[in-house]
């Protein structure tokens, strides 16, 4: 099964097709905006380095968001943010 960047899926059996193994992009910055009067209005913006759109997790890669990098909503706490397979940990405080 082959899958497309609309998620479409599909059988292709006219050609070999080789997927090429690339790394993952670095998270290069992480902004974080503190929790104020436990609001849960605290924010994590994250920039990686690609040139392609990337997808971004700050719950250890359970659920992923393609949009600019930026979390909100949320309580102050730990947040293990990824891009693709590289991950650091990021302390939100309030």
């Amino acid at each position: 099964m082959i899958k497309d960047l609309n998620d479409c899926e599909g059988v292709y059996t006219l050609q070999s097709v080789s997927v090429a193994d690339l790394a993952a992009p670095d998270i290069i910055s992480a902004i974080t905006l503190s929790e104020i009067d436990f609001l849960q209005n605290g924010e994590i913006i994250l920039e990686a380095m690609e040139i392609h759109q990337i997808c971004y997790s700050i719950d250890n890669g359970s659920s992923w968001q393609t949009n600019n990098g930026t979390f909100t909503g949320l309580s102050a706490g730990i947040y293990t943010a990824s891009s693709g397979t590289r991950t650091i940990a990021i302390r939100l405080s309030s």
